[in-house]
């Protein structure tokens, strides 16, 4: 934020003042006289003067298309947002004037509320009516005796005077916020949980100037994020940190906290513990459990009060091995009958993942908690789960317009740039799941077989057709269901590749750990990658490969990991690499494989920072490690698995990609793929598929004149040709010709134009009919 910048304030869901920055000041010593600093001596160093705030009332919502949609800790407007409203209003302050400060404030909702409203909604809670709400996670609403959820309790109160309840979106919970204090003052007593529902890790003030006593008191600050939490006490696991890293000193019970005021003005609290048990010796922060900790909602690795779900806390302190703990899966209501669910089966495993659009977002405050890859549980009705889907990636939006998928090639042809599916709310795309795998489940699960995720979902409402449902999956057993053993000669069934090719395959990628599959597009890049991976694991393990999809935008931050805003400012997350590297080092006896689609869309010196260095064959495991860009000195370096293998994409007819970086080449093995027209094995799956002889031989002989044509051209040449796989999904609905003309029109004339781009029409027009012929 630079001096001349606007700031609005926000809080409730609702834009509630704007200022102007005068003055930007960094000064420790200034900044520590006026905010104090923590017991560790950190303070914040930046202070900013403003103009005299001046008062707004304008929801979130209404704006959400010039402005965000929500908020975390400080929020920088977007350039493209930026840019959108200087077009249309000329500049930021008449947008701020018009759309802001000439807006009327009005009384907010919860202020017409009463006590009988409130009572209301009690008696609608008791009735099971939740309009939306989940449970607390921090307060209860005692009522006679009874815990009701207050912002439940406020926004149902306001249907008499609002004609409908306020949506959990509209406005804010928690200590000091209007619910609260409207509540309070109706009389009603809102208090902290009690402790049994409440889990932390926590850093040990031994080496403090506190010098607690471990396992005897513990002091804590009003400075400290998550410190209300903490004042009823809790339930807690303690850590502490030395040159040997991080270790977990044992668990126990702290009681309620006493308070008092220290001479600087800060509240200064301590609390006894009423049990305590060591662990004897200390126990090591692996990494599979540092990923499940920093993968709780709130986490924030610079804090000191860390949340802990009640799952994790047992599993720490019972001893439970981490690959044990259960991980947050999605439930999807989906309409899709079997026949369909079978070709969606089909269509996955043929193309190497699917785009699938589901009309409602996934929440993101539960976005951290899911692993990567993650389930989607899909109920078919009345609680009954046949199927479920292995979800690579991701993208949601919390708006109304609808987002275009981001994996086009991976996507109907029909929905490729579209935001929604029709004219109805329930066809706006909302939400794209990369799905890498359908299971069918057998038998098939009940609702029984699932636990609610509190507090994204409850017994009430985890079975929704207008939204995901959060769930744990119960266990059965502690042994992990064996795969399916996977041999070469399963492999080869259905690719168009030699035994032999395929054994050379499985060797390189064996010796060299890194193995980049190139070729023109529909050459079976992605398809022959899982496949490859299966074959070289030896069962087909689909919870042991992970695919991404590298694109311009994507950082070292989403591959490795780095710092996200959350609801109280900046938290570390961990990338998709290093999760998936953390699940390995739990598992050293089992290959996994990690696939990179489109790698050299990347740049990949940013991606990849340091951790270029590891990926060569002989510089894996821990005799590698190394810091990361984002480790603190108490954090174990990083090292990438001996079992660890990596498989990239690459598009040999993408003119705007970059050619692969000298030294990330020299790391892996190449393959180049061709297309497969003349193959034995492409000519048997279309007669399969029922295309005649006869037919199958013109597609042979067509598409073979074309890409000699095509491999002979100076500005293209065989990196350009048109593979195979545009032709191996044959639509039975419609006769052979039909279905030839529809993919030479929609798929490979549009590539042509694409290649032949300085070619008047006519040649490319000259080139399709003589396919069409």
């Amino acid at each position: 934020m630079q001096e001349g910048d606007l700031a609005l304030c926000v809080y409730d869901s609702r834009y509630r003042y704007v200022a102007q920055v005068l003055k930007k000041f960094e000064n420790e010593d200034l900044a520590r006289a006026i905010w104090g600093q923590d017991p560790e001596g950190r303070t914040w160093s930046l202070i900013y003067f403003l103009t005299e705030p001046q008062k707004l009332d304008v929801p979130l919502l209404d704006l959400a298309g010039y402005l965000q949609q929500g908020y975390m800790g400080f929020t920088r407007i977007s350039d493209a947002k930026s840019a959108r409203i200087k077009a249309e209003f000329g500049s930021i302050n008449t947008f701020v004037e018009q759309q802001l400060l000439s807006r009327p404030i009005d009384a907010h909702p919860l202020d017409n509320i009463t006590r009988q409203d409130v009572l209301d909604a009690l008696a609608r809670l008791d009735a099971g009516e939740t309009h939306g709400y989940g449970p607390s996670t921090d307060y209860n609403l005692v009522h006679e005796g009874k815990p009701y959820p207050p912002k439940a309790a406020a926004g149902i109160a306001t249907m008499r005077t609002l004609g409908r309840p306020l949506r959990p979106s509209e406005f804010s919970a928690g200590m000091g916020t209007k619910n609260f204090r409207v509540l309070e003052k109706l009389g009603f007593t809102i208090q902290p949980k009690p402790s049994d529902d409440l889990f932390f890790l926590i850093r040990s003030n031994e080496d403090s100037p506190y010098d607690d006593e471990l396992g005897v008191r513990y002091h804590f600050t009003n400075t400290v994020p998550n410190h209300k939490k903490l004042l009823v006490g809790a339930r807690v696991v303690v850590d502490s940190t030395s040159s040997n890293g991080t270790r977990l000193r044992g668990h126990g019970n702290l009681g309620p906290a006493q308070s008092k005021v220290t001479p600087s003005g800060s509240q200064e609290f301590v609390s006894e513990f009423t049990s305590w048990t060591p662990f004897s010796p200390p126990k090591p922060i692996s990494a599979a459990l540092k990923a499940q900790i920093a993968a709780q909602p709130g986490y924030n690795v610079q804090h000191a009060i860390r949340p802990l779900s009640r799952r994790l806390f047992e599993a720490i302190t019972d001893g439970k091995p981490i690959d044990m703990i259960d991980e947050v899966v999605l439930i999807g209501t989906t309409r899709r009958t079997d026949k369909e669910l079978d070709e969606f089966q089909d269509l996955v495993n043929r193309e190497g993942g699917q785009a699938w659009w589901w009309s409602f977002p996934i929440k993101s405050e539960a976005q951290s908690a899911l692993p990567r890859p993650f389930y989607v549980y899909l109920n078919r009705g009345g609680g009954v789960f046949t199927h479920r889907c292995r979800v690579d990636d991701f993208r949601t939006s919390q708006g109304n317009s609808g987002m275009e998928s981001p994996w086009p090639e991976k996507t109907p042809l029909r929905l490729r740039g579209a935001t929604r599916a029709g004219d109805r709310q329930s066809e706006v795309f909302k939400t794209w799941l990369l799905v890498g795998s359908v299971e069918e489940i057998k038998p098939a699960l009940a609702l029984s077989d699932f636990e609610p995720a509190a507090p994204w979902s409850s017994d009430n409402n985890i079975l929704n057709q207008s939204t995901f449902g959060y769930a744990y999956r119960k266990q059965k057993t502690g042994v992990p269901t064996p795969s399916k053993p996977y041999t070469v000669d399963d492999a080869i069934e259905d690719i168009f590749l030699s035994k032999t090719d395929l054994e050379e395959l499985i060797g390189l990628l064996s010796s060299k750990k890194n193995l980049i599959l190139q070729g023109a597009p529909g050459t079976g890049k992605t398809y022959l990658a899982k496949r490859l991976a299966f074959a070289l694991m030896g069962e087909a393990a689909d919870d042991r490969v992970t695919m991404v999809q590298f694109h311009q935008s994507y950082s070292y931050e989403d591959f490795i990991g780095g710092y996200r805003p959350t609801g109280e400012g900046f938290a570390f997350k961990s990338g998709v690499f290093s999760r998936f590297c953390a699940a390995a080092t739990q598992r050293p006896t089992a290959k996994f494989v990690f696939v990179i689609d489109e790698i050299n869309r990347g740049n990949l010196s940013k991606i990849l920072g340091e951790v270029m260095l590891l990926m060569e064959s002989d510089k894996r495991g821990p005799g590698w490690a190394i810091p990361l860009t984002y480790s603190t000195e108490q954090e174990p370096p990083f090292y990438i698995p001996e079992n660890v293998y990596i498989i990239g994409l690459m598009n040999t007819a993408d003119r705007s990609l970059a050619m692969v970086d000298y030294a990330l080449r020299r790391r892996f093995a190449f393959w180049t793929l061709l297309p497969a027209f003349e193959s034995a094995r492409f000519k048997v799956h279309l007669q399969s598929r029922e295309i005649p002889e006869a037919f199958t031989k013109k597609i042979v002989d067509r598409m073979s004149k074309l890409n000699a044509a095509i491999a002979a051209d100076k500005d293209l040449g065989a990196g350009f040709m048109v593979g195979h796989s545009f032709f191996t999904s044959p639509d039975e609905s419609v006769s052979a010709d039909a279905w030839y003309a529809r993919v030479i029109r929609a798929e490979v004339a549009p590539l042509l134009a694409e290649y032949w781009f300085d070619k008047p029409a006519s040649y490319i027009e000259d080139r399709v009919n003589e396919l069409l012929a």
